[in-house]
């Protein structure tokens, strides 16, 4: 009598091997040729070349369904029941995961296919499809996971379905992309499979790679605090490539570094040594110069330390005087960009200026016989404190105040309207987001800005019963956009701030309301503004502009533009004021186009322009990042 093989028989007890039950599973399913050699045994002598099965029935099924096994196997009725089909349904079935667990080191034992003729017409036969089913994985238990939530894993691992090695393979690789790719290093434990003393619950092991230390090198003026204060990278804490990139870029961004090189070493397991070797810049610069303009000759004296006492703090001073045409600039500076643990600056500036307006010499020294010129003193100074916040936002808020006075002898009329002298204070506001790639030199990423300065003035007129006189208040607010798109590969973590070829766009708008001092308009021309027309041609309450620039490395240090710059500004009190070629016509668009060279020095980058609008062009020269 045929002999009835019930599930049921089949206990849910585990190979005494444990957690490791999964690694030899996952090892012998990957095996090539290795369930066809198993097939010899597990397929039994009854098998031959000639019995049709009329029946098929699965044993050993527990939360999988026999029709499922039917489908997986591929066996359907009417098949022959060669010893070649029953070796491809075993096959089939032991290559789906799903069975073995519980005997991984008797394979025979996984799929086992028996062919019963008693009882059946001649040539005809019942196939037994006797299987040992894994486990229904009922619960996980992860221990390690770390910085990732458990949560974001368990879709991988299939909580409630039969435990499968094949899928466990793949959600393994899953896991450690997933870490990948959030710039984690992580290994799997010793374990990772069903808990012994706990049937269904599987249980995975994750090691996640931290950092056991953080060494610095080359940093001989630099104090180490100022380095790691930049870096999120921390002792202890997790390692992850990406949030060592921003550190690099962070460091970069001070400008005391001219090569930042992270290596990353492993040391142990789960632990890495962070090795940061930096090349300093030259942070002392002093620099004596002259110029000769409008038949006057200026000398100047300028002294920075960007990183005075190796705390990345800036102390500068300048110093420069008209040699007897009674015009100078003394200029104080010094910013700390840590005031506190959250990462707020302070800068502080200090001024005694006096110099003239609309002037063409470089330096804005002239003898003040200039048609349409005059002389102007501005004494005071400024505070400003800014901090960054989460996600790349940062808010700023400052003072100002100044005391201005005016040289009125070169003008008459109506031009008298710009003759405000008194004191005048400013109380400014700053939101701006940012996610370029360099502060100084982006060629990925942008940037938004709101600027609203609320002021007040106390001003006295060289023109009687003028409603510009006496105290005013004024609400002045603007709005940039800058915009920066790579041309060539992206820049990589060890090079940072490599030369690309890049699209730079900014766009500016701006309004004001209430009495505007002269000076306190938008001023719209030369070399940061409007490219092609003098300094400060057009002025108004209202003001926007458009830039477009293409950057195109030539040599280190060394890069050429094509440009094209838009815009006005206009409107307010002082559109009758008619200095020589400087007659505002209301809101007209006027632009210029023209090239360029930048050249990178230890003074910063130098900018030289010719633009070309519709009064002609003109040579442009600065010093620093425009944009």
């Amino acid at each position: 009598m045929r002999a009835q093989i019930n599930s049921s028989h089949r206990l849910l007890t585990l190979h005494p091997n444990g957690p490791f039950a999964l690694i030899a599973i996952l090892l012998a399913v990957n095996c090539s040729g290795l369930t066809n050699g198993m097939a010899q045994t597990a397929v039994n002598k009854s098998a031959d070349n000639g019995k049709i099965i009329d029946k098929i029935t699965v044993i050993g099924v527990r939360a999988l369904a026999s029709s499922t096994v039917l489908v997986l196997s591929g066996a359907q009725i009417g098949d022959v029941s060669t010893r070649q089909n029953l070796e491809e349904i075993r096959t089939r079935l032991v290559n789906t995961g799903m069975f073995g667990i519980h005997n991984p080191d008797d394979q025979d034992e996984w799929v086992r296919l028996r062919v019963e003729a008693e009882g059946y017409p001649a040539g005809h036969c019942e196939l037994l499809i006797v299987v040992d089913e894994n486990d229904k994985v009922s619960a996980v238990n992860i221990s390690g996971a770390g910085p990732i939530p458990t949560d974001d894993l368990l879709p991988f691992l299939h909580v409630g379905s039969v435990f499968n090695t094949v899928e466990m393979a793949r959600s393994r690789r899953s896991i450690q992309e997933m870490y990948a790719s959030r710039g984690y290093v992580m290994t799997y434990g010793g374990e990772f499979g069903f808990d012994p003393q706990n049937p269904g619950i599987l249980s995975i092991s994750i090691v996640v790679a931290r950092v056991r230390d953080i060494h610095i090198s080359g940093n001989h003026i630099t104090r180490a605090f100022v380095i790691r204060r930049e870096m999120k990278t921390a002792e202890g804490g997790y390692i992850n490539r990406k949030v060592l990139s921003e550190d690099v870029h962070h460091l970069a961004a001070l400008g005391l570094f001219s090569d930042i090189d992270p290596l990353v070493t492993p040391v142990t397991a789960g632990q890495v040594s962070v090795d940061m070797k930096l090349a300093e810049k030259k942070a002392h610069q002093y620099n004596v110069g002259s110029s000769y303009g409008g038949g006057v000759l200026a000398g100047f004296v300028e002294v920075s330390d960007n990183n005075f006492r190796g705390q990345g703090e800036l102390l500068g001073l300048h110093i420069e005087d008209g040699l007897g045409a009674n015009r100078h600039s003394y200029q104080a500076s010094f910013v700390e960009p840590y005031i506190d643990r959250r990462g707020t600056s302070m800068t502080l500036n200090a001024f005694d200026v006096r110099s003239s307006v609309f002037s063409d010499s470089l330096l804005g020294v002239s003898s003040g016989s200039q048609a349409g010129t005059y002389v102007q003193e501005k004494i005071g100074g400024s505070m400003l404190f800014k901090r960054p916040l989460p996600r790349g936002y940062s808010i700023g808020a400052g003072l100002k105040g100044e005391t201005i006075s005016t040289d009125d002898s070169t003008l008459g009329g109506v031009n008298s309207l710009i003759v405000q002298d008194g004191p005048l204070a400013l109380a400014n506001l700053e939101v701006s987001h940012s996610t370029v790639d360099q502060k100084n030199d982006p060629v990925t990423g942008g940037l938004q800005k709101l600027l609203v300065d609320v002021g007040h003035a106390d001003l006295h007129t060289a023109v009687l019963e003028s409603n510009l006189a006496g105290q005013h208040n004024f609400v002045r607010s603007s709005i940039e956009l800058e915009r920066f798109i790579n041309l060539q590969q992206p820049r990589t973590p060890e090079h940072p701030d490599s030369a690309r070829n890049a699209l730079a766009i900014r766009l500016q708008a701006g309004s004001a309301a209430g009495i505007l001092p002269f000076t306190e308009q938008y001023f719209l021309g030369g070399a940061t503004g409007l490219r092609g027309y003098r300094d400060g041609r057009f002025w108004g309450q209202n003001m926007a502009a458009g830039t477009l620039e293409y950057r195109h490395p030539l040599m280190r240090d060394f890069k050429g533009v094509l440009f094209a710059d838009a815009g006005d500004a206009w409107g307010g009190n002082y559109e009758g004021v008619a200095l020589e070629g400087f007659s505002q016509t209301g809101f007209k668009v006027h632009a210029s186009t023209g090239a360029g060279i930048r050249v990178g020095t230890p003074l910063g980058q130098v900018r030289l322009d010719y633009g070309y609008g519709d009064e002609g062009g003109r040579v442009h020269f600065g010093v620093g990042y425009s944009f």
